[in-house]
């Protein structure tokens, strides 16, 4: 089956802190396992890297560019 992830799921599994951060690594886990496909849109991406180089003081993550985009690669080898 084929799935669209959408950009709360991608800042879910790279904010450790996050309540929801093991709920949403665990479903993707179980998912894969039953060779899950995983999608997302440029328009996701690009939501992702606004709030991960976004401050946290503004609502955002506070990641820099460098940890941002390794975060990215991270995704294209699993999507």
């Amino acid at each position: 089956m084929k799935y669209l992830l959408d950009t709360n799921i991608l800042l879910r599994l790279v904010e450790l802190t996050h309540p929801h951060h093991k709920e949403a690594s665990e479903a993707l886990k179980k998912l894969k396992i039953q060779n899950a496909e995983f999608y997302t849109f440029l328009q996701n991406i690009s939501e992702f890297w606004n709030v991960c180089t976004r401050p946290k003081d503004k609502n955002g993550l506070g990641f820099t560019i460098a940890e941002t985009d390794l975060q990215s690669k991270r995704f294209e080898r699993f999507f």
